[in-house]
């Protein structure tokens, strides 16, 4: 990848999570930047190619993984039951702004309601509740897991 080219997917990354949180959570314009400013260093990152070959969905799928879920299920259990599943309902909907919403929102809500939650229901939640939620947050505790066993 060139110079020119480092950076052409950070506009489609924040194309895809405004679109979804708004469409899925009713997040405004302001919140979901608040969110998205902890993926502003890897955005912008000269090594792209850590950061951008998850899809955007990998990264907002956690969002729906409350404390009443991870109270339910194991950690695997949350990404195999509800992260991956709703990742790969939103990576079948390209592009993104003409995805189908009310059917989007159905589908959701059937992994959802399983477990006791619903969309309404995480679009309640206090902003602050989200920022640091996602995939990268656990990275941090398992490393920091990994170095206390090994120190």
């Amino acid at each position: 990848m060139n110079s020119a080219d480092e950076y052409e997917y950070k506009p489609y990354y924040l194309e895809f999570w405004n679109c979804a949180l708004y469409e899925l959570l009713g997040w405004s314009e302001d919140r979901i930047h608040e969110w998205a400013l902890q993926y502003d260093a890897d955005l912008d990152s000269k090594n792209v190619t850590l950061f951008y070959h998850e899809t955007p969905s990998y990264y907002i799928s956690p969002l729906f993984i409350t404390d009443k879920i991870r109270s339910q299920l194991e950690e695997l259990e949350q990404d195999q039951k509800i992260a991956w599943p709703i990742a790969s309902i939103l990576d079948n909907e390209e592009p993104i702004l003409e995805a189908n919403w009310p059917q989007i929102r159905t589908k959701i809500n059937e992994i959802l309601n399983k477990y006791g939650e619903s969309l309404d229901s995480i679009s309640k939640l206090l902003p602050e509740e989200f920022i640091g939620k996602g995939i990268h947050p656990i990275i941090p505790q398992k490393q920091q897991d990994y170095n206390s066993k090994t120190n």
